[in-house]
């Protein structure tokens, strides 16, 4: 059974592995999920409560070269940089016990080494994609993460069943 995501007309964010190269493409809407393997491969969420993107340019000595500013005069700053960037998403997203299982086994798999490279999708609409820059600042309709840590809360006045999943995903770009 092929289910691709353009087929779908709900909006969320979809956190997965590629399948025959269709998000590296930038055709994330060809991505077949029948291929993947939901929990070890991919997890969607449909309840967002926060998408946040933060990025930062600073220098992080010793390897991470970005702006680095110094007083040249009393008055004057003068500024250089090497050109990095970092970029981490912070997503809060309300679900099921089952997918917080999803989410857990996703980050384990994800820190292994060969672990594989996970990609954010978020989906607007149908064949609609929200597109985030890469190093080259070419827009792309994902954005090449890895999970740098989880927070799961259960919320008491809904539920067992209800959970509020915290995720910081930095975005990773190996010149693609």
């Amino acid at each position: 059974m092929v289910l691709l995501l353009k087929n779908s007309t709900t909006q969320g964010l979809y956190v997965t592995k590629d399948n025959a190269g269709k998000i590296v493409a930038n055709t994330p809407g060809d991505l077949d999920l029948a291929g993947l393997s939901l929990g070890t491969q991919y997890v969607y969420f449909d309840t967002l409560a926060r998408f946040e993107e933060k990025s930062t340019f600073n220098r992080e000595e010793p390897d991470f070269i970005g702006f680095k500013t110094w007083q040249t005069a009393p008055t004057t700053v003068n500024a250089s940089t090497g050109g990095a960037s970092k970029t981490v998403f912070l997503i809060t997203v309300e679900a099921d016990e089952t997918t917080a299982e999803y989410v857990k086994t996703l980050a384990k798999l994800n820190v292994k080494i060969g672990g594989g490279q996970l990609f954010i999708v978020k989906q607007t609409a149908s064949e609609a994609f929200e597109q985030f820059p890469n190093s080259s600042s070419t827009l792309k309709k994902y954005a090449p993460v890895i999970i740098r840590g989880i927070n799961i809360i259960e919320k008491a006045d809904s539920g067992k069943d209800v959970k509020l999943i915290n995720m910081a995903c930095e975005q990773i770009d190996a010149r693609n």
